[in-house]
């Protein structure tokens, strides 16, 4: 995609007046991105008035200018991008709100020598964190230079220190792993006694080997910069290709993502026929494991509380094939189908990128006799047009082929949920285990592979 052309300059390394943006005259005819100022502190209210300056001036009536954060506007059907106002407008509601206190707890004496640090693509999950664990998000300054460079400034002591650093792979992808590092590089010479990358999100982790020939191991790649960095420890969620753990010479924590949303399955499909489904083979190890939790934690409630199984819990697997990055060109039923029948079907992933291959799954389960499909993913990457598609895939009655997806906060989801998206928070199981490192109590982090979200689930 081509960058759009302006009468008047928009890049610079200091926000310029929202006024001066809102007036200038900007062509976005046949774009479908802007890059802007940073944004991501001005009040909804002027997020507003620039998308509806930049929307007249869309050629089409069906799309919209959306501010999706981290310096973008993305064009959106009307339909996501009111979805997406909406959703801002209710953290806008309960942002004027004040609580008394999220946890109720105050900071462990163990976690004194701690401090937390947020980068620019999981602020507000690293903030949610800290207050989970009673500390304050240490003073980071994440700016800009005018061709682009990246300028960090840590703005607190943090010498002999134990640092963690919450930053996921968000889009842009690039601009957040050089960000996280040059943030760790920065800390490093702050003389902090050892760093921890808390990364919710992995980038790379699809690349962890040689597909092509002269082809990069981008996995390899990307732990070797961490280690370089200064990193001491990693802590991530549902790692691609848990292989990637012996990519590091320093520790390296993956936990678990799908039991955190056990609770919500359980709640809402735990009467039903269940099978657990992975799209492809090399996520059978994972489906196993999610519907092992399940069926754990649906074992624990009696008939009293509505909590019933008709069947076993099967696991079933599909085979699917890649013709290129990005598109399936076939995918199958692996088994005659029996435990698909009738049943909910749990499609089990890792992450959810473009959708298609999911779609495709879908319709292979419906066509199979599955009653209802919920596809449960950690990572919402959710890119070009991802959402609408799933809400607009028909079963062959002409209902939703999908639905429910369910996906946890790894990704901030910065497009409209409505009745089709259920975020699970990482909140808690990442504040578990930055207590745990920092406390250095004697339970594992392997403990928390089966975490709900709460040890009295």
């Amino acid at each position: 995609m081509s960058p759009i052309t302006s009468t008047t300059a928009i890049a610079t390394t200091v926000t310029p007046s929202f006024a001066t943006l809102v007036g200038a005259k900007i062509d976005v005819s046949h774009q479908d991105w802007l890059p802007c100022p940073n944004l991501d502190d001005a009040s909804p209210q002027v997020i507003r008035e620039i998308e509806d300056q930049l929307s007249a001036q869309l050629p089409s009536g069906d799309t919209r200018l959306a501010y999706i954060g981290r310096n973008r506007f993305e064009a959106l059907p009307v339909r996501e991008a009111l979805l997406l106002d909406q959703d801002r407008r209710i953290t806008e509601e309960r942002a004027t709100l004040t609580y008394p206190s999220r946890t109720g707890r105050t900071l462990d004496p163990a976690l004194a020598s701690c401090v937390l640090f947020a980068g620019t693509g999981s602020r507000d999950l690293g903030e949610r964190i800290a207050t989970r664990l009673g500390a304050k998000p240490g003073q980071l300054l994440v700016e800009q230079f005018a061709n682009g460079e990246s300028r960090i400034v840590v703005n607190e002591s943090v010498r002999d220190k134990d640092v963690f650093v919450i930053q996921s792979g968000t889009p842009p992808v690039n601009e957040s792993f050089v960000e996280l590092n040059l943030t760790v590089d920065a800390l490093k010479r702050a003389s902090a006694r050892s760093i921890t990358a808390v990364v919710p999100y992995f980038p790379y982790s699809r690349q962890d080997r040689k597909d092509k020939q002269r082809a990069p191991i981008s996995a390899r790649w990307a732990a070797d910069v961490h280690e370089i960095s200064g990193v001491n420890r990693v802590v991530t969620i549902d790692i691609h290709a848990e292989q990637i753990e012996g990519f590091f010479s320093v520790p390296m924590d993956n936990l678990a993502g799908f039991p955190l949303m056990v609770p919500h399955l359980a709640k809402r499909y735990g009467s039903s026929k269940i099978a657990i489904v992975s799209p492809d083979a090399g996520g059978m190890k994972r489906a196993e494991a999610a519907g092992e939790a399940l069926a754990r934690h649906l074992s624990r409630f009696s008939e009293e509380e509505g909590y019933t199984i008709d069947a076993e819990i099967r696991v079933e697997g599909m085979y699917k094939r890649r013709d290129k990055p990005g598109h399936v060109a076939e995918s199958k039923l692996i088994g005659d189908g029996d435990s698909i029948r009738g049943a909910t079907c749990i499609l089990v992933d890792d992450m959810i990128d473009t959708g298609g291959s999911s779609i495709k799954a879908a319709q292979l389960l419906r066509s199979s006799g599955a009653k209802n499909i919920v596809l449960c993913a950690t990572h919402p990457i959710f890119s070009k047009q991802c959402v609408e598609n799933f809400r607009k895939a028909p079963d062959d009655g002409g209902g939703r082929l999908i639905d429910e997806v369910v996906v946890t906060d790894t990704i901030p989801l910065r497009r409209g949920q409505g009745d089709l998206i259920t975020v699970i928070s990482v909140e808690t199981l990442l504040a578990e285990a930055i207590r745990r490192i920092c406390s250095g109590a004697g339970a594992s982090l392997r403990e928390l592979q089966g975490f709900t979200g709460s040890f009295d689930n």
